[in-house]
């Protein structure tokens, strides 16, 4: 039961401890929010006349150039860190207003304003007994049963209790969290606290300014006693007006009268309320009534913010003038001209115009026209939240995105908990499509993510979030950080997929890019104002030589705050879980980890070679995401192994949650790829020559040094492949193990190879054992399931270099640049049964939490018979590798005594084996030691089969 208002519109409202959103979705797939005013039950508070909003926009700091000052010490070179971060002290106010309770307040700094903040015991002009908070159930909201607050440093010891062979290095790592605590205290002092400093967005780029209003109404209410809705009429009125009705009548007696009318067939009472004006967040609300016989009449008083114009802030201090341009003023470069502070901040303020519409219509193309020591160029804001590519036009234009309130989509799904065991789903939106096109987030959200959910991951990576405008580099070149990839659709499309990942309880990461940025200086942040040290590092330390990008400059404070900033905007705009930080490997270390082999010498890890500025900002943006999102995830891409990676910041770690296990996917490419040393025999196929390690060469206590060489106690996501050797130029395991047979011997209904069935058996073992002893957390590319053939080729043209050199393309084709998800449901083709085996992997994990168990011991590494054995958790894993031995009664030892049970069969005829293993066999244990263990039990273990045995518990 509700009372409809009409003709006032509610934008989406903030939420708090005690006022969250609700949201519903119209029948014909538009996503219109609306608010209740729940009457059913209501705390005791009031929104006071009074109370005051206090800006957190107080101070804005940067410093004056692209030097960070350090006391006493020389000019930024070749050193990889700074011993202490000097802030200017004076420090340049925004707009700092006193909100008090009190018509037509002006704040300049875009915010969501929250009610909580209005709050007292009661109401100091003494005219209400009582008032009721909007109350709003806020599903999108994350779960907020752990208090969002980032930990002040801690000591930063306890690693060398985790380690005591990090004693030796103490020098270098005291010296790291000393940095990093001098940074949190300057960043606690100049900015309020890394909270606040990471909202970069409400300062910088494009922020309404805020005039506080209040709107009064009256309206009845009639009851329809036929089909008992409720009627209302609102005439709107801008008057000021005194109550003196107490709110608690509309809680009682409006309630109490409707309860008798209706018999109780309501649960409660709800009020719609739609205010007018897209650019407006209501703050306080109350409601009086007073009756007329059985009639209920209504006051209705709002206070709410409105948006009078928009300001415009870039920091440029490399620029000599600057002029928002774009659509909004026939790109006229001396109709806005902005102003620079002594920080190097451009500003401008637009007010709106004379009908009260915004100053930059939405959708409008934008761009800043900067007079640099290069010469004049126009630049799209580097805080842009969305820019497109012109159909025949190469360049990239910002876009002002800022829809109507009915176009933004809004959460109506809480975000899922953290679960204890990650089973990642890697995907690329736009080549999801079994179509060579580019597909959509609507697409992706209808048609893919069903799919994840059902092969039982419960977490979708995605990549090439970030807008960049080379599609062929996979999203790792970016252009604009805050913008999504604007191929697949616009901002609202990419949050209502992300909300459907959630509605299905999938976890949504974003493979994020702070390692480095596109070297387009028409696009990027590439001599953006100029010169080649505004983000970055100047000269070569700024230039990654086998990238061809930029290297960000950790120990600025301005690229500090853009970057925690954006990695904030994604977890608080887009509601991701948390993210993959790519190139982690290249960011620690100065010489990014090019022609270096790590070998595990802790001298590698701790000395000139680091780069404690990069590694300090990680530190800082784990410190993010964990403090104000207690159930993200964060993942690192680092090769290196560096010690400390996934320990905790407070006890002196960098403070990840996982650490991708990159050296895994490695070894089966080495194992399987071309490699001429005498001991490997020569495949020729229609694509290439080339040499193949013999299955009689592989080594089953490498294979099983390499899944388990994790440090201790750091938790790692596995992974066979990924999109790496799913490229051009590489090959995926299946089609390094079944090549050409691929395209011709896949169908059920024709006679298979011996390279096929080769292939087939050792794609699932290959996969298990990566699962079983590989680490924590799994992964897999989108489509390896179930073994895609082909490559990814994205679509190119042909390049001609500098050099004379000619890159030839594909003809821009979209052929190969897409997954053929049909081949792995087709029943009739083999496809299907690795992908029936991949969702049993899963299956078995949901299950038994075997990745997760700190039972794992590793029985035999049996070089003869090729079989590996091992235990994780209740479960005893067999893996028989031998190329043509079987064997019978092979006894298999374990920890526990009693039955055990088949519980997963690569073999069976389901997943494309040959069915060799009784599914309902039982084995029982025999006492007695046999390969240290205490039991045992006898098996029979196929060539080129995994079986995984459970323990049976009564």
């Amino acid at each position: 039961m509700a009372y409809s208002l009409p003709g006032i519109r509610l934008p989406t409202v903030p939420s708090s401890s005690l006022c969250n959103s609700s949201r519903s979705t119209t029948s014909n797939g538009g996503r219109k929010p609306t608010t209740n005013l729940s009457l059913h039950s209501f705390p005791r508070k009031m929104f006071a006349g009074k109370s005051s909003y206090e800006s957190d926009f107080s101070s804005l700091t940067v410093a004056a150039s692209d030097k960070v000052l350090v006391p006493g010490s020389k000019a930024d070179g070749s050193s990889s860190s700074i011993s202490s971060l000097e802030i200017p002290e004076t420090t340049s106010q925004v707009n700092q207003k006193d909100l008090a309770m009190e018509d037509n307040t002006v704040v300049d700094d875009k915010e969501d304003y929250d009610p909580s903040k209005f709050l007292s015991d009661g109401d100091e002009s003494g005219s209400l007994n009582a008032s009721i908070p909007l109350q709003v159930k806020d599903t999108g909201e994350r779960i907020a049963s752990k208090q969002r607050s980032i930990p002040p440093p801690g000591s930063g010891q306890k690693i060398y209790e985790i380690d005591p062979l990090l004693k030796n290095h103490r020098e270098h790592l005291d010296y790291r969290y000393t940095h990093y605590k001098q940074i949190r205290a300057s960043i606690d002092k100049h900015e309020g606290g890394l909270d606040a400093f990471s909202r970069g967005y409400e300062k910088f780029g494009f922020i309404p300014r805020w005039e506080r209003r209040r709107r009064v109404g009256e309206f009845s209410i009639k009851v329809l006693r036929g089909g008992g809705d409720i009627d209302a009429r609102v005439p709107n009125s801008d008057s000021a007006a005194e109550f003196a009705e107490s709110i608690r009548a509309i809680h009682e007696e409006v309630r109490r009268h409707l309860v008798d009318v209706y018999a109780g067939r309501f649960g409660h009472i709800a009020y719609e309320l739609d205010i007018p004006g897209s650019h407006s967040k209501v703050v306080n609300v109350k409601l009086l009534t007073q009756f007329y016989g059985d009639i209920p009449s209504h006051l209705i008083l709002f206070d709410y913010f409105s948006a009078t114009g928009v300001t415009y802030r870039e920091w440029a201090p490399g620029a000599k003038s600057a002029a928002l341009i774009g659509d909004f003023n026939n790109w006229n470069p001396n109709a806005d001209v902005m102003t620079q502070n002594e920080f190097g901040i451009w500003e401008i303020f637009l007010p709106n115009n004379a009908d009260d519409s915004p100053p930059i219509p939405h959708k409008s193309r934008v761009k800043i026209r900067m007079d640099t020591p290069t010469g004049t160029k126009d630049s799209i804001p580097a805080w842009i939240k969305f820019s497109v590519q012109a159909p025949g036009e190469i360049p990239y234009n910002g876009i002002y995105y800022d829809p109507p309130q009915e176009e933004r989509y809004t959460f109506e799904h809480p975000q899922p908990k953290k679960p204890k065991s990650l089973r990642i789903y890697e995907a690329h939106v736009g080549m999801s499509s079994t179509e060579p096109k580019i597909n959509t987030y609507a697409e992706f959200r209808d048609d893919v993510l069903p799919r994840i959910k059902k092969l039982g991951y419960n977490a979708v990576q995605l990549m090439a979030v970030q807008e960049h405008s080379y599609y062929a580099s996979f999203g790792y070149h970016v252009t604009n950080f805050f913008a999504p990839s604007s191929r697949c659709g616009n901002p609202d499309d990419l949050k209502s997929m992300i909300d459907k990942a959630h509605e299905l309880g999938l976890l949504v990461l974003m493979d994020i890019v702070h390692s480095h940025s596109s070297n387009n200086v028409l696009d990027g942040l590439n001599m953006f104002d100029g010169t080649d040290s505004h983000y970055f590092h100047s000269g070569s330390r700024g230039y990654h030589w086998m990238w061809d990008s930029h290297l960000f400059n950790y120990g600025n404070w301005e690229v500090l705050r853009f970057l925690l900033s954006n990695a904030r905007w994604w977890l608080d705009e887009y509601k991701f879980d948390g993210f993959r930080f790519d190139g982690v490997t290249s960011m620690m270390y100065t010489h990014h980890g090019l022609q270096v082999a790590f070998t595990g010498n802790y001298s590698e890890y701790f000395g000139l070679a680091t780069d404690v500025d990069a590694v300090v900002y990680l530190m800082l943006v784990n410190d993010l995401a964990h403090g104000l999102f207690p159930e993200a995830v964060t993942v690192g891409e680092d090769v290196s192994g560096m010690p400390t990676f996934c320990v905790p910041v407070q006890d002196g770690g960098i403070g990840f949650d996982y650490r991708l296990h990159m050296a895994i996917a490695d070894k089966w490419i080495e194992i399987l790829k071309c490699l001429l040393d005498g001991t490997h025999e020569l495949i020729v196929s229609d694509f290439a020559m080339c040499y193949r390690k013999r299955d009689e060469d592989w080594k089953m206590g490498d294979i099983v040094h390499t899944l388990t060489n994790r440090r201790w106690n750091e938790k790692c996501v596995a992974y066979a492949e990924s999109h790496d050797q799913a490229l051009v130029g590489d090959k995926t395991i299946a089609f390094w193990l079944m090549d050409k047979d691929m395209y011709d011997f896949m169908a059920l209904d024709r006679p298979s190879t011996l390279l096929v069935d080769r292939g087939i058996a050792l794609h699932k073992m290959i996969r298990l054992i990566t699962m079983g002893l590989g680490g924590e957390g799994y992964l897999n590319f989108m489509g390896n399931e179930f073994g895609h053939p082909e490559w990814i080729d994205f679509p190119r043209g042909q390049q001609h270099l500098p050099n004379g050199r000619i890159i030839p393309g594909n003809n821009n084709s979209f052929d190969k640049c897409r997954r053929r998800f049909d081949l792995g449901d087709a029943e009739y083709l083999r496809y299907h049964g690795l992908q029936e085996f991949d969702q049993a992997m899963q299956q078995l994990e949901e299950k038994y939490a075997f990745m997760t168990s700190k039972h794992q011991y590793i029985s035999r590494k049996d070089e003869g018979d090729r079989v590996i054995t091992f235990e994780r958790g209740d479960l005893v894993f067999v893996f028989n590798f031998h190329w043509n031995s079987s064997y019978s009664d092979y006894r298999i030892g374990c920890l526990k005594p009693g039955k055990y049970k088949v519980v997963l069969d690569s073999d069976r005829k389901q997943f494309g084996g040959f069915h060799r293993i009784n599914p309902d066999a039982e084995y029982f244990t025999s006492d007695g030691f046999y390969d240290n263990r205490p039991s045992s039990f006898l098996v029979y273990a196929p060539c080129r089969t995994a079986v995984v045995y459970a323990l049976v518990k009564d």
